[in-house]
């Protein structure tokens, strides 16, 4: 039978139930809105500016770790924060307090209606206070304080316009070339080696210390120099963590690259290797790391590294995080240039291997034809007893070169020395010999003679203990990743068929080695490149500071080229101090970072649907755009740039100033057209000035640099 059912039970059980759901939304609300305050107060190890502890940096470092700066409009913005932090506080309280009252009514008309009317005048306050940190938040946006964010992230916190934070950032491209791991690279694996490439030639004597145990002779990296060290959070150290060096032995390699010109060879790029019986980081947990390379480095004629660096810098920082895992998985090519069977290869192809990884320096040697000829001519590493690159030509002498290795060690490039032309900026244009072996028997086609050309990258020999992971390389004796993996291009079979001596025999042209053959012909590839796409175009404005600067290009480009980018900043950072001296900021000109932009590009294939090819996209990898104050940004390609044939960035085509925020620009003809700039110089767009007269680098910059107001 159904019994009756209590009206006011039922009322009740209601009223609980959207109080509680309302309670609930309450609580989730003010965690979302007000964590920002707690969590700033918390220690973060940052990632992009580390230093060591005794360092006295100034204001642009203590900004980077979140720390008050001293300057006053940063303090009261602090102090407004934290006021309107609190009152948000107390209306979340007083919201609370109506819910309670609402939930323990009982069905007591008097207390619901007073736990109403509390609940509207908490609402009230609340939207009065988010309405006042909404006010105060753009504010300080508009003033260059941030808001509040986790530098781990690179979130510069209250950080001034114009101050470049991160130390020695201006290094990077102009002292330091290259680096592995990347700047704030997250998830590095925990048996990683740390790699550098310096943009001189360095004093070996500065970079390692030798050690000598019998008849073994090993390189210790010199910490005086160059350290490494784990960033541990510390509440009592100055700036909130400190730098514990790594606890066991550096060892350092050095790979020179042999110098035509003066005879000898040349260390450019180091690579540190921690104690194997000391990973970094933690099974357990993620653990950050900062490599500090200081002006104890020399050049190789005994001068500091540093001197007359752009940045004005003395020291160069920068951090990575480990995970929590080893890494066991071999590299792979990903592609390569000519590619495989190409049978129409304009003489004036450089030769290029991409690899899914940052690789193992090793490969970057120089050769020369070996003395030991066998099965035809191949080239031998100068600098390594075994050799790991091989180059086959029957009917074709091999020129002197190089392999370089660039692009944060996953590109290796071949420069030849053998001259056969000049590009269209009058520079050297390098080819690979066709036919020039006296009495080679060559098929001539269309193009001229042919010449087959065979190319072999050896994987590296595999450890044969079974305790080890199974592409772990002990010899080091070929390709190998940055973790010790021996390179795989047979689908994760380890199979290690090379043939000492015969690197062409059927075996050897076998996985894992790399095998590639192709045929170069006797005519040249003196198509200019021209950029087809750039992210940031012409007279973009409200650029962020961590917004990509891509360029896409209508053909494959030499990546070893591509370091003669250039980009300039106006105001210059003196000129930023001199304005952050004055009101609102205050900022003393000992406190003010001279720091200007860093940057390295990275570069991948792009499926470009302008030309219908796959041709080359650049990112200009870069420490922070400053969008506090009104600073330009002057990109320059120079005619230093080339593709992978020697051609010149000249003239200097590439998309006008586009329309609506003028990002994403493109250039939609190799002939020129309606969205394209034809040079010979390019500035901004436009290929002359105001008065009809054209630019050169020198006219462009300088139009912007001295006409440019300093403003906030």
């Amino acid at each position: 039978m159904l019994g009756l059912i209590n009206k006011r039970q039922i009322n009740k059980f209601k009223t609980v139930a959207k109080g509680g759901v309302f309670l609930a939304a309450v609580l989730c609300f003010s965690v979302c809105l007000f964590s920002p305050l707690f969590v700033q107060g918390q220690t973060d190890p940052p990632t992009e500016t580390i230093v060591q502890p005794d360092l006295d940096l100034g204001m642009g470092y203590i900004e980077q770790t979140g720390l008050q700066n001293g300057n006053l409009i940063s303090i009261i913005a602090n102090v407004i924060r934290v006021a309107l932090g609190l009152l948000g506080l107390l209306a979340v309280i007083i919201v609370l307090y109506g819910g309670w009252l609402w939930m323990t009514a009982g069905g007591n008309e008097e207390q619901v209606g007073s736990a109403k009317k509390t609940l509207i005048n908490g609402t009230i306050g609340l939207a009065i206070i988010l309405s006042a940190y909404a006010i105060v938040s753009f504010v300080m946006s508009f003033f260059g304080l941030g808001g509040g964010g986790n530098p781990s992230d690179g979130d510069y916190t209250l950080n001034p316009p114009g101050i470049m934070n991160v130390v020695g950032g201006g290094a990077l491209g102009d002292v330091v070339k290259d680096h592995y791991p990347t700047r704030g690279q997250e998830d590095v694996p925990r048996n990683t080696r740390i790699a550098i490439t310096f943009a001189k030639p360095l004093q070996w004597e500065s970079v390692a210390i030798e050690v000598t145990a019998g008849e073994i002779t090993k390189y210790r990296l010199n910490t005086s120099t160059i350290s490494v060290g784990k960033i541990v959070a510390s509440s009592t150290a100055q700036y909130g963590f400190i730098i514990e060096p790594y606890p066991g032995n550096l060892e350092v390699q050095a790979f020179p690259i042999f110098n035509d010109k003066s005879g000898r060879n040349e260390i450019y790029t180091i690579v540190i290797t921690p104690d194997p019986s000391i990973l970094l980081g933690d099974s357990e947990e993620k653990i950050s790391y900062s490599v500090r390379v200081n002006n104890n480095l020399k050049d190789e004629t005994g001068k500091p590294i540093f001197q007359n660096a752009r940045c004005r810098c003395n020291e160069y920082i920068w951090s990575f995080t480990c995970s929590t895992i080893v890494d066991n998985t071999p590299p792979r090519v990903i592609s390569v240039f000519p590619e495989d069977g190409d049978g129409t290869v304009p003489r004036n192809a450089k030769l290029q291997i991409k690899f899914n990884e940052a690789i193992f320096p090793n490969a970057q040697v120089s050769f020369r034809t070996s003395s030991n000829l066998t099965n035809g001519m191949y080239y031998e590493d100068k600098t390594n007893n075994s050799p790991i690159v091989f180059i086959k030509s029957v009917s074709s002498s091999l020129p002197v070169g190089s392999f370089r290795i660039v692009n944060q060690y996953r590109t290796l490039e071949f420069i030849s020395s053998l001259q056969c032309g000049v590009n269209a900026c009058g520079l050297p244009i390098f080819c690979l010999p066709v036919c020039d072996l006296p009495g080679a028997n060559c098929h001539v086609g269309v193009d001229g003679a042919e010449a087959q050309y065979n190319v072999l990258f050896k994987a590296a020999s595999t450890s044969t203990d079974p305790t080890k992971p199974p592409f772990y390389s002990e010899a080091m004796d070929g390709i190998v990743d940055m973790a010790g993996n021996a390179l795989d291009d047979g689908d994760d079979i380890v199979e290690n068929k090379f043939i000492d001596g015969n690197p062409f025999s059927t075996d050897s042209i076998k996985p894992d080695n790399k095998h590639w053959s192709f045929t170069a012909v006797a005519k040249l590839d003196l198509t200019t490149p021209f950029i087809t796409n750039l992210s940031l175009g012409p007279e973009t404005t409200f650029v962020l500071a961590k917004d990509n600067m891509d360029i896409v290009w209508s053909k494959k480009m030499s990546e070893y080229s591509l370091g003669n980018i250039n980009i300039t900043e106006s105001p210059e950072a003196s000129q930023r101090c001199t304005v952050l001296a004055g009101d609102p900021w205050f900022i003393p000109a000992n406190r003010c970072s001279l720091e200007p932009i860093g940057y390295v590009p990275s570069t991948d294939e792009f499926n470009n649907s302008v030309v219908s090819a796959t041709t080359s996209k650049t990112s200009m990898r870069h420490t922070p755009f400053l969008d506090g104050l009104d600073i330009y940004y002057l990109p320059e390609i120079t005619s230093g740039v080339e593709d992978l044939y020697g051609n010149c960035f000249f003239p200097g085509q590439g998309p006008k100033e586009g329309t609506g925020d003028k990002r994403d620009v493109s250039c939609s003809s190799k002939t020129g057209g309606a969205d394209c700039c034809m040079g010979p110089y390019c500035c901004n767009g436009n290929s002359v000035n105001a008065g009809g007269a054209g630019y050169s680098s020198s006219t462009c910059i300088n139009e912007y640099k001295f006409t440019i107001p300093i403003t906030q």
